[in-house]
């Protein structure tokens, strides 16, 4: 049985990986937009995001995350800079995961797909899968220590009473939420 503590931990790793994904993912969608042949009948259709129009989609949407927060603390060009470098090193490291990933995935699925089940084999993967999930976690923590060590200690405590108010706010909107 997992902790309240622990549960919000796990979701505050995966809001910073999702966080960090899409700002690291704007500059490719900057760069697409700007394409010479937008508007050509033959292009792909835009993404589904700006497809559906109405407030909080397409380019004027709003921030939320890490990444709304590290905007909210007024960075320093300086500082900016760190944190820029920081988050390509830990993007490059993603990158070089994707493969081995997309093998991972293929050698499990021909698994499932085979005449006869290896559970030795079943095991290892999935052993090798929560390793992997380990030193993505443990990578994940070393970037917002790194980014955290980039702070002032006014970027700090802003960026504590931040997160706190985040933490009211899930609060409040779990109180909200009718028992099942």
């Amino acid at each position: 049985m997992t902790t309240r503590v622990e549960h919000t931990n796990t979701r505050h790793v995966y809001r910073w990986l999702a966080a960090s994904a899409f700002a690291l993912a704007l500059p490719w969608g900057a760069a697409q937009a700007a394409t010479p042949n937008a508007g050509d009948a033959t292009a792909a259709p835009p993404p589904p995001h700006e497809m559906r129009g109405g407030p909080g989609h397409g380019p004027e949407r709003r921030e939320h995350g890490p990444m709304a927060m590290l905007k909210k603390l007024n960075l320093t060009p300086e500082q900016d800079t760190q944190v820029k470098q920081i988050l390509d090193k830990q993007h490059a490291r993603m990158e070089g995961r994707r493969e081995a990933h997309k093998a991972h995935h293929a050698e499990m699925r021909a698994l499932v797909e085979s005449d006869t089940f290896d559970q030795a084999k079943a095991t290892r993967l999935i052993q090798q899968q929560q390793q992997q999930e380990l030193n993505d976690r443990l990578a994940m923590l070393q970037t917002q220590h790194d980014i955290y060590k980039v702070l002032t200690p006014e970027q700090r405590s802003k960026l504590k009473a931040l997160e706190e108010r985040r933490e009211q706010r899930w609060k409040d909107r779990d109180a909200k939420k009718p028992a099942k």
